[in-house]
């Protein structure tokens, strides 16, 4: 058997996603929307499916929605799989700088962790998904705090929702600030306006900690909003939370090296 194998599954807002490791090899992945109305079996079935080819006993789950925990958690053991479920006492070299450590995204703690050591000076990590936060971290690898904003989904819907006319519309690529008609200025308007938000506090931030700290980039839109930014991101990678999971499952010793 492959105890090297370890599934980290990250619970969004919007989204669960699935990566599949091999050590610190990311063999595959795999995501499904967050649907409250998804059943015990519908999660057997996409466990079946993705999963049939490797013998994987390892995993790791981090959530932002409780309420989804119990059916994941259930078909997951029907397959032998028992999550160990990310917690901050799980990271305990990476000191957590906040307030109230216990209510701190638990998203965001792997976030944190995946970039511990791949840089000698404070690091922001963008992550660019239904909300937007920056998590930072400190030149000594400990998490110190961030920021949050809606992201690209929510401000589209809230424009659509709170207003009498403004139409619902579609994420695409744009080629010009100034639109020309409702929806591409409507799109302008938030794509552009997050792009220059996470310029302008990647600015603030770098004031802050008093050097310039390395930048990443993750989330499913990571890839839209930098193209429209100042500030160049030394890595942009979707998968960036899942590898974070898989940095502390090892870690702990959850799992062979």
């Amino acid at each position: 058997m492959n105890n090297n194998l370890l599934l980290a599954i990250d619970v969004g807002n919007t989204d669960i996603t699935f990566g599949l490791f091999d050590g610190e090899e990311l063999k595959k992945t795999f995501r499904i929307k967050s649907d409250a109305e998804f059943f015990l079996d519908n999660y057997r079935e996409v466990f079946v499916e993705n999963l049939r080819s490797f013998n994987v006993k390892n995993a790791i789950l981090s959530s932002v929605n409780e309420n989804m925990n119990d059916k994941i958690i259930l078909a997951l053991k029907s397959f032998d799989i028992f999550p160990m479920i990310l917690s901050p006492e799980m990271c305990p070299d990476m000191k957590i700088l906040t307030d109230n450590p216990s209510a701190t995204g638990l998203d965001r703690l792997a976030n944190a962790y995946a970039v511990r050591g791949l840089t000698s000076s404070p690091a922001i990590v963008v992550d660019i998904g239904t909300a937007i936060t920056f998590d930072i971290v400190s030149k000594e690898g400990d998490f110190i705090g961030g920021l949050i904003l809606p992201g690209i989904n929510m401000q589209l819907e809230s424009l659509h929702n709170k207003t009498n006319k403004l139409p619902e519309v579609s994420i695409k690529n744009i080629k010009l600030v100034i639109g020309k008609n409702t929806e591409d200025a409507i799109l302008s308007g938030v794509i552009n306006g997050i792009a220059s938000a996470i310029d302008g506090l990647i600015s603030k931030c770098k004031d802050e900690l008093g050097e310039s700290p390395s930048l990443y980039a993750t989330g499913g839109q990571c890839q839209l909003i930098s193209s429209y930014m100042s500030h160049k991101f030394d890595l942009a990678d979707r998968n960036l939370t899942l590898k974070g999971l898989n940095k502390i499952a090892r870690s702990c010793m959850l799992v062979e090296s």
